[in-house]
């Protein structure tokens, strides 16, 4: 009788140790399906957050880069930073003359460079592959930390040097010398217009043109930097970071910079048209 109340006993509590079993793996099943839903409700305003700071220190890459324009243009009378440093009397441009000009963006030329304590071959605001790779690839200290110069790079050969870029300078700087030959002071409104900008890893540029030199808006929306930089997009909620002639940086949505597709005169906008050289007062407008 004994032996039969302890086997008895013994099967109860085996039976209470399943059913605890049981009961706890239903119980981590649980909690694992809660911590799968909150990790999903939470990993869009991780990675929105992760976003954000990337912007952030991409706008302290800009606003060194204003630091350095600065100290440029007081050691150049007054004289704004434009694109090249050589003019052409032959075409009455700002060119490349004889394959011996310096361009703004050259990070191995005596231009902005020293002032960004810079010298070797990445284009400032880009990154660099070396031919054959016989020389060490480089991102500039103020690339863009949410674009990787290196995927583009990587659809060419090894045949020659490669450069990407990520920083253009306004497009009416390149060669006209009405605008090129401007001291900083006579910008009409440096608050409203852009120097600088987040540009396509192929130009150097940044314009009002929807068929090239368009601006890069790498920070947040839907539109991904490879998609923009192979087609135009007038708008969307992308947001760019651009260097202001009064040295400011701001954070602009895709939608708000003219352009070609948005804006009959966008051209002449205060956004592009820093300097009414043309006096095109009729066109000239500041409705950005």
């Amino acid at each position: 009788m004994k032996q039969k109340q302890e086997i008895r006993t013994s099967a109860a509590c085996h039976a209470t140790r399943i059913k605890i079993g049981l009961f706890t793996l239903i119980e981590l099943l649980i909690v694992i399906a809660i911590i799968a839903i909150l990790a999903g409700m939470l990993l869009p305003a991780l990675q929105k957050a992760r976003e954000q700071g990337r912007c952030i220190r991409c706008t302290g890459n800009f606003n060194q880069l204003g630091k350095a324009v600065t100290l440029y243009i007081d050691d150049n009378n007054g004289f704004v930073l434009a694109y090249w440093d050589t003019y052409n009397p032959a075409t009455n441009k700002y060119e490349n003359v004889n394959n011996k000009s310096n361009a703004w963006f050259a990070g191995n030329k005596n231009r902005l460079a020293p002032y960004l304590h810079v010298w070797n071959d990445v284009p400032i605001g880009g990154w660099f592959r070396a031919k054959n790779n016989n020389r060490p690839a480089g991102a500039s200290a103020i690339s863009c930390p949410s674009r990787n110069g290196f995927d583009y790079l990587k659809k060419y050969d090894l045949s020659d040097d490669r450069f990407a870029y990520g920083i253009g300078i306004n497009g009416r700087l390149v060669s006209d010398p009405l605008f090129v030959n401007v001291k900083l002071q006579r910008v009409d409104k440096p608050s409203r217009s852009a120097y600088f900008g987040e540009s396509r890893y192929n130009s150097p540029i940044i314009s009002f043109s929807n068929t090239s030199n368009w601006p890069m808006f790498p920070h947040g929306g839907k539109i991904s930097v490879d998609a923009s930089q192979a087609q135009f997009y007038p708008n969307g909620s992308e947001k760019g970071n651009f260097l202001f002639f009064d040295m400011h940086v701001q954070t602009v949505t895709r939608s708000r910079v003219p352009n070609n597709t948005n804006s009959s005169n966008a051209q002449f906008s205060t956004f592009w048209y820093f300097f009414n050289a043309y006096n095109e007062y009729s066109k000239y407008n500041d409705t950005w």
